[in-house]
């Protein structure tokens, strides 16, 4: 009550004059102290024996995550409060099963007191959160959390937030990535930067799916049901035991991918943008460049640390551990020998060809090779582990060391993909939806060139697709886009 009356405070303010984003953070912040000074709580994350200033800082970070994520997430009737009542029922359930009937009374008696506000709160609502009662609720959600679920070990601390928050956790995430990027995009652009990462914007889940047509009401169920499919997924591993982590991770998976292709299009349209003008600019070119060399030594070294600590059984036969740490310091050297010899950093892979892939794994092999022959003169009677450790650093380091190649040219198409697929109607814009003829060899070049070029080049154009006359075709994809059809689908002037 003391934590929630410095958030009732603040909240009345705000929705009555209106306060600094900096003002509210410091309310966000001092809410969740008085709680942690009357009432410490332990997360569980680290040992006992710690100062509690390592489960304060943690705790604060929770707790002003969803309060700030519930906030934002407030821009739509019945949209938070009926987030807020899912939430308390699933946390509730889980109180039950943990023993904890207390935080489960104590959560029901929220939810039945949300509920009762959402009968006024759906479109047309009559009734309001507020900021005040937006960041109450999440402070609730936060501090009866730890409560409800227990001390469930890496498992629980990792998935209660998706399980509490899922989906205005997601918002708040695409909210700082999308502004991020676009502040990033104007810096290297020259342009003067208004507003900083806490501006309102009105590109929220929400407000995204409002624009596709759907009602209030409708894009409300739609995002609690979003919210449900999360909470679920979160909470197997913690009802039914680590075997059902694998569920839950692939049921993450196909959420995120989903989600990615549909949802996040405005934050891939910014970040294809800062990747094109990073490529294009000789002084970033420069950075770049030296960004992917310190890239590749940290990868380097985390793949052979990696392969150690799985081949030592996580530091269990800990006599081997001092033996095979020679090799976290061999492999980086010859791994950055080797890229520097074939020149990787000189220039940057924006259109990299399966021969430049080749290539850079055969001269990480060559170090790996080199490696297991040092390490074997050093360690006869380790051979096996020796070869065993090489295999997988080499596996490791190939895949990230090739990841941001081709990562760049990745997110350039993927920006082209958004732009022109979720392009909607800015004011003073001019709209020209438009098709190709020709989905051949000149249609993909002319996707090649979209994707090389600047937004400002072929401004207002919408690409729907494109047109052919071989039937095979029709319905297929090039590079995302649709083949329409051929000729026969023009009308007759």
């Amino acid at each position: 009550m003391a934590g929630s009356a410095v958030l009732m405070v603040t909240g009345f303010f705000d929705d009555r004059k209106g306060l600094s984003p900096w003002m509210k953070l410091g309310a966000h912040v001092l809410a969740p102290t008085v709680f942690f000074l009357l009432y410490p709580v332990h997360t569980g994350i680290f040992p006992e024996s710690w100062p509690r200033i390592f489960d304060y800082a943690v705790f604060v970070v929770w707790v002003v995550v969803l309060i700030n994520a519930f906030n934002l997430i407030d821009g739509l009737d019945g949209l938070c409060g009926g987030l807020a009542a899912i939430t308390s029922v699933a946390l509730a359930g889980m109180a039950l099963i943990n023993g904890r009937p207390d935080s489960a009374v104590l959560l029901l008696v929220m939810a039945g007191s949300v509920f009762g506000f959402l009968k006024y709160n759906f479109n047309p609502a009559r009734i309001f959160l507020g900021d005040a009662g937006s960041m109450l609720i999440g402070f609730f959600l936060a501090t009866a959390a730890t409560d409800a679920v227990g001390r469930k070990a890496v498992v629980g601390i990792i998935l209660l937030p998706i399980a509490v928050a899922g989906v205005p956790l997601l918002d708040v995430l695409l909210a700082i990535w999308r502004r991020g990027a676009r502040r990033l995009a104007r810096q290297l652009h020259g342009e003067k930067i208004v507003g900083g990462i806490f501006d309102a914007d009105a590109e929220h889940l929400h407000h995204r799916l409002l624009e596709s047509g759907g009602s209030q009401r409708k894009v409300a169920v739609v995002l609690q049901g979003i919210s449900i499919l999360l909470a679920v997924l979160a909470f197997l591993p913690m009802m039914f035991g680590d075997r059902m982590v694998a569920f839950t991770l692939v049921g993450f998976l196909i959420v995120v991918m989903v989600g990615m292709r549909n949802l996040a299009r405005v934050e891939i349209e910014h970040t294809g943008s800062v990747v094109h003008m990073a490529i294009k600019l000789p002084g970033h070119r420069r950075r770049l460049a030296a960004a992917l060399f310190l890239y590749d030594l940290l990868v380097l070294s985390l793949a052979g640390i990696v392969a150690v600590l799985i081949e030592t059984n996580l530091r269990v036969r800990g006599d081997e551990v001092r033996h095979l740490a020679r090799f976290v310091i061999i492999f980086p050297i010859l791994g950055s020998i080797a890229l520097l010899v074939v020149q990787v950093h000189r220039r940057l892979w924006v259109r990299a060809t399966m021969r430049d892939i080749l290539a850079l794994q055969f001269w990480l092999l060559v170090a790996a090779g080199g490696t297991f022959a040092l390490l074997s003169l050093m360690l006869v009677t380790m051979e096996w582990s020796a070869m065993r450790i090489t295999i997988m650093s080499y596996v490791f380091a190939c895949f990230g060391v090739c990841l941001p190649r081709v990562a760049l040219d990745l997110l350039r198409e993927l920006g082209l993909d958004a732009r022109h697929l979720s392009w909607r109607k800015r004011e003073n814009e001019v709209c020209n939806p438009t098709v190709v003829l020709g989905a051949g060899d000149l249609g993909t070049l002319l996707l090649e060139h979209l994707k090389s070029s600047a937004h400002d080049v072929y401004p207002g154009i919408r690409l729907l697709g494109f047109l052919d006359e071989t039937r095979v075709l029709h319905g297929r994809r090039l590079r995302s886009f649709k083949i329409l059809g051929g000729l026969a689908l023009i009308p007759a002037p």
